[in-house]
Order: C-alpha cells, then structure tokens, then sequence
C-alpha cells in the first residue's frame, strides 16, 4: 500500500531579532523503521532522505539516500553521509526537515535503483511501497514546528526526533556564533555594566573585588560590581565549539555622587525664601517645577530661592563629581498659601475679615495694641493690617489711604480737630463763629465743655477713649477721641 502526503512547498521567511551570526552543522544521527512488512519474508528494505534549509537560505541541502536491510524493527545508524548542511556567518534562526521514506522492493531490494521510489516495477516482481514524502515533515505546515535551534544551548549538539507512518529520523544540530570578542573597555557610573560581547562563550572574572553576572553564557548579560572597582573580564569560548577563542576587557567602576539634597525649611509660607543644598559633587544644577529650567548652574552646593511661590511643587538638584558621575535627586516642595486679607472702610473704621491674628499698621509701622479685627483711623495715612491665616503663613493688605480725619462738616461749615490721639491740648479749626464743644466719656458722662474755644487742656484726663460732642446751627457731631 502506497501512502503518499502531498504539501505545498511554502516558506516563511522569518525576521531575525539576533543581531549575531551563527555557524550551524546539521547532522543525520539515525533511522527508523517500525512497520511496513511487505509479506515476503522477514527481510526488509528501508531507504531514507532527509533534507534541511534555513529561513535565509531556503533551498533544501541534504538529501543523500541511505537504507539498509533488517527485520523490524530496524534502528539504522549510518557511518557515511550523515552530514545534512553546514554554514558561516549565516543570519537564520530557524531550520526545516524534509523526510522521504518507503520500503524498496523493486527488483527484490537490490537493484541499483535503490535510491528513487518506484511504484511499478516490471512484471511479476513486488513494487516499491510505504511511501512517506513530506516537503515539509518540520517547517510551515508541516506536522511539526520549525527547529528554532538558537533556543538550545550553543557549542553541544542538540537532537530532535521526527516520525511519519512506519518511518523516523533523528536529527542533530550544533551551532555557535561567527564572531567572537569581548567588547570594548568601559569606564562607567555606578555598579552595573551591559556587556557587548559576541561569540559563543563564558564570563568569568580576571581580577577585582566581588562581581557578578547575571547570565556567564550571554554575551550580552549584565555585569554586577562594586564602586570604584576595576575589573578584568574575560570571555572564553564554551567547551565544544568548533573554535577556540579568548578575550578581555577592562571594567572601571566610578563612584556616583550622593547628592542628600533639602532645604532650610520645608514646608514653607508663599512669598518666602528657601535655601537648598546638596553635597558630594564639583557642579550643580538646581532646578525647580522643570528640571530643564535650571535656576544656578555652578560650583556652589547651595542655591537661594526668594519668593516662592504657590505653584512651585518640586526642586531639583544635579550633582557631578570629578569623575564625570552624575546623580539626579528630588525634593518634593510643601509651599502653604498665605492669606489675602482686604480692609472695608466705613468713615475712620476700619476692619477686615476674620484670621486668628491680627495687626494694624500706619504708614508702615504697626500700631501698639491694634490687634483685632477692627481698627478707627485717628490721623490722615496710609493703614495696612496684617493677618495670620490658620495654616500659620502671614498675608498683609493694600493699604488704605485715609485724608479726612478730624474733620467734621456740620452744614455748610467744617470743623477740624487735631491731634488724635492726644496727650495734652486739642486743638480746633473752624470758620464757625459760634459753636460749642463737650467732651464726654464712654459712659456719657460730660467731662469738659466749652464755647467757641480753639483748644481743649485734657492733660489732666485718665488715657482711654472718650467722646468729642460739636454742636453748631442746630447741627450736633461727634467722634471718637484717644487720650493717652
């Protein structure tokens, strides 16, 4: 019986991610013959062809027949030919089998047409039979996968079995990378080093304190050291390469800055200065919000920041030593807004809203006692007030600037009276011809009354506040007077 597969030749051409080369050797270890008894006696006549090709390449190579005569089950092991393809400095990843197999009975088994399948052979002798024809037996479509060799370890020859119907091969293949080097010098920041090796080989350590690898058999593995260490790292091809090979390079470790960066206060009120330091470095770079916004660029481990501001949430400090090691640092900034108090003027009285603290100011310097909400302008000026919010930051007002104090109209006339506060004598001001003057304390009680007078003696008067009552044309006004 004749069994035959049919397979379109398709192949997939497969990018490579590997930036190395490989050589690679396929080679034929065995065959197999497990069925097919062609009933005419216990002697059997398998023949065999395998065949592989790469994803760069991708003609078959291979393909020497092989076949022998045994009773099933056969293992044949041949001694001859069993090299399948071998290539240099090639790009591929991946290897496909193609497998022809039957039992060869044309002319008995031992024409000289032992090598190409015939299913008709002349009369009366038996046909060639148990077919199994599989272009591709691994690859795209195949009934199994292609080999993706650089998966298995380099430089030892890796096996892969395969079987279709009554037929099997054993495959082996050996690969190794084409070039061979250990990479470059390197002098670095830090502990850790990616290596630029190539080549089929293992990391160990020359000279120098402690060290690890995170992978001895990758080229490309990740050195670990201590700082300021030098090493040498060497790089030896792995037993069973085909070629034998050594190199070096020399690892320095330079000793990265340890900036501790802060700051004189933090958190900090909007509007303040702050002054931040760092260490361990011959430049520094300070920064805020925007580490490509640098605020001072130089020698000095200190930088001055005056008013900061509400919206400035992050600094940040770039420290460099004298071995060209650099080391970024943060520092996250708590900046507490400060209050904004404003000031509502009704006449001479002042006040402002409510905050836990408060103080007055005229013309820039604060007013002994006025510490409360509320404030009554006694002169003509310019008053602030300064608050403290509950966060603890202070905030102060614009000024307001009062003119008219001490002056009363009383109709068409006006009346002015100063000073205020006062200690000794009240003067008056007026083109009233007649008018009169009561001073009064806070209960009512009338304690000075006069007419028509340009002063008032109030020396002898206990300090506090009291009443100034000025009656003229049936008009009456009064004010507030501090005596002190």
């Amino acid at each position: 019986m004749i069994k035959t597969y049919s397979f379109a030749l398709l192949f997939l051409f497969t990018c490579t991610a590997f930036s190395q080369n490989v050589n690679y050797t396929t080679e034929i270890v065995e065959f197999y013959m497990t069925g097919c008894d062609d009933g005419a006696g216990s002697d059997e006549e398998p023949t065999w062809k395998v065949y592989t090709r790469d994803n760069i390449s991708t003609g078959w190579e291979g393909g020497t027949c092989h076949f022998t005569d045994g009773n099933i089950p056969i293992v044949y092991i041949p001694t001859s030919g069993t090299t399948i393809a071998s290539k240099t400095n090639s790009a591929a990843t991946l290897i496909d089998v193609r497998f022809e197999a039957w039992e060869d009975d044309c002319d008995g088994g031992s024409g000289s047409d032992r090598c190409n399948f015939d299913a008709s052979c002349l009369a009366g002798l038996q046909e060639d039979d148990c077919l199994e024809y599989h272009d591709p037996l691994a690859g795209p479509f195949g009934a199994y996968t292609s080999i993706d060799f650089r998966n298995d370890p380099d430089c030892v020859w890796n096996s892969y079995t395969y079987s279709a119907g009554d037929f099997g091969v054993k495959i082996r293949v050996r690969w190794e990378y084409s070039n061979f080097t250990a990479g470059s010098n390197v002098d670095t920041c830090g502990t850790s080093i990616l290596l630029d090796g190539s080549g089929s080989g293992e990391w160990t350590i020359g000279s120098g304190t402690g060290g690890t690898f995170a992978d001895q058999t990758d080229p490309n593995t990740t050195f670990l050291g201590s700082s300021g260490q030098s090493y040498v790292l060497n790089w030896n091809t792995l037993a069973g390469c085909a070629t034998t090979n050594s190199d070096n390079i020399t690892v320095n470790l330079f000793i990265n800055p340890v900036p501790q960066f802060d700051a004189d206060q933090n958190p900090l009120c909007e509007g303040e200065d702050i002054t931040f330091s760092a260490q361990d470095g011959i430049q520094y770079d300070f920064s805020i919000n925007d580490q490509t916004n640098v605020m001072q660029s130089s020698g000095s481990d200190t930088y001055l920041h005056t008013n900061i501001s509400a919206t400035d949430s992050i600094a940040y400090v770039v420290v460099t030593n004298s071995d060209g090691c650099s080391v970024s640092d943060t520092l996250f900034l708590d900046v507490l807004p400060k209050p904004n108090p404003s000031i509502t003027r009704t006449g001479s009285d002042l006040s402002t809203g409510v905050f836990p603290f408060y103080q007055w100011y005229y013309n820039g310097t604060p007013i002994s006692g006025a510490t409360s909400q509320f404030y009554t302008a006694t002169a003509n000026g310019s008053y602030t007030v300064q608050v403290q919010g509950t966060n603890g930051c202070i905030g102060e007002s614009l000024p307001e600037v009062i003119t008219n104090v001490g002056i009363y109209e009383l109709g068409e006339f006006k009346f002015e009276v100063a000073p205020n506060p006062v200690n000794e004598i009240l003067f008056f001001s007026t083109d009233l011809t007649s008018y009169s003057v009561e001073l009064r304390n806070m209960v009512g009680q009338k304690i000075i009354e006069s007419i028509n007078t340009q002063h008032m003696d109030v020396s002898s008067l206990s300090p506090g506040m009291y009443a100034l009552v000025i009656q003229a044309n049936g008009v009456k006004s009064s004010q507030k007077i501090i005596i002190e």
